[in-house]
């Protein structure tokens, strides 16, 4: 490797797992395969294994206060010191609002069903919640 390729990927390496700080094409597309595994089912999976000992969802607002947010939305929260929610649905709705940080269009592309499945998932859930809530 040349001088300057060894500083462009030691640069990718050290913004990668950030959405903030550097650019370059080499850091545009491993920040967009680092995420990748975080949408769809294996996504989903994911989330579990991180958050495991927090509650899934509140009963009462199954989407969570964080359904619908925008990558900056989060960023807002996690900089005032709120965090991304209390509930493992709100990092789930954190993972839908990476889709905004993916910077190539073959990422966005491939991740755009996975993203659908995983709001699909969330509203299936609100659906069966709010089906047995009312059972008595």
């Amino acid at each position: 490797f040349t001088g300057d390729q060894i500083r462009e990927i030691a640069h990718a390496i050290k913004h990668h797992c950030s959405n903030r700080g550097g650019d370059g094409k080499l850091l545009d597309i491993l920040r967009d395969a680092d995420m990748i595994e975080s949408f769809g089912a294996t996504g989903i999976m994911r989330c579990l294994d991180f958050k495991a000992p927090i509650p899934l969802y509140d009963p009462e607002n199954v989407k969570g206060e964080t359904w619908g947010m925008k990558a900056v939305d989060f960023n807002k929260r996690i900089d005032s010191g709120i965090g991304v929610g209390e509930f493992i649905v709100d990092q789930l709705n954190f993972q839908i609002s990476w889709y905004d940080n993916l910077a190539t269009e073959t990422a966005r592309r491939f991740v755009k069903p996975l993203v659908q499945f995983l709001k699909d998932y969330i509203l299936q859930l609100e659906k069966e919640n709010d089906q047995w809530r009312f059972i008595e």
